[in-house]
């Protein structure tokens, strides 16, 4: 969060996010004192959005701006912008070769001459092989699955979060299984949700290239939020330029 409301101060306003979510990293940029507009697909985020919004500062919810839309193919925004992030590896939502550069295009040309790009997305190169080759066999029992986090909900509820992940490797797509299990006072198994999330994966110069073909001269590719050089695998953090 503080990486891109950092970023959005030095770049200026308005800021623009597809796929906002819940506003978690969009209201810190309107706290900052930037217009910010929020871009959401899902109804349903984009309510717990409005929610999250009506308990703002008066000042800064005057500076948030939420609309339902697909960055594909987005409705009228009012840019152009000075910055368009999409934190939390948001692009990596887009599925294919075709809808990324749909995307990118698209955000070249709501950003103001020299207005920048900022994201970040996961390579998983290291971790291809431990998961192709040695990962959990497909008939595994839920409660073998490895333990992705704990954690204790709003409710006060202790969460469990198991998976089963796989690869297309021809498609480049993650597809990660996901079973919430809530948990009694003893540590056993009170209840269950499954969900499922899938990513597409994008690797440095194919990346590279995706930019450049949409208008976008890269600044910097970091392996961290902190800056630190990209080895070649890992988390890729992105900026780029609109030229």
């Amino acid at each position: 969060m503080e990486f891109y409301r950092d970023l959005a101060v030095e770049c200026g306003g308005p800021v623009l996010e597809p796929g906002c979510g819940s506003g978690r990293t969009l209201f810190p940029v309107a706290a900052a004192g930037l217009a910010a507009t929020g871009l959401e697909l899902s109804p349903e985020m984009l309510a717990a959005a409005r929610s999250r919004a009506a308990t703002l500062p008066p000042e800064a919810a005057a500076r948030v701006t939420l609309l339902r839309g697909d960055m594909r193919d987005p409705p009228e925004l009012p840019g152009p912008f000075r910055l368009i992030s999409l934190p939390y590896r948001t692009f990596q939502h887009l599925l294919t070769p075709a809808d990324q550069f749909a995307a990118l295009a698209g955000f070249h040309d709501l950003l103001e001459p020299g207005g920048r790009l900022a994201l970040n997305q996961f390579d998983p190169s290291l971790d291809l092989e431990a998961v192709v080759l040695r990962g959990p066999p497909a008939e595994t029992p839920v409660d073998r699955l490895p333990v992705d986090t704990e954690f204790t909900d709003e409710g006060g509820t202790r969460v469990r979060v198991r998976y089963r992940r796989e690869y297309d490797l021809a498609e480049q797509l993650l597809r990660q299984e996901l079973h919430f299990q809530s948990l009694d006072a003893g540590g056993g198994v009170a209840g269950s949700e499954r969900g499922e999330l899938v990513l597409r994966y994008t690797f440095r110069y194919e990346m590279e290239w995706l930019l450049e073909a949409a208008g976008f001269r890269p600044v910097a590719l970091w392996g961290g939020f902190d800056g630190r050089p990209y080895p070649g695998h890992g988390e890729q953090v992105w900026v780029a330029e609109a030229v």
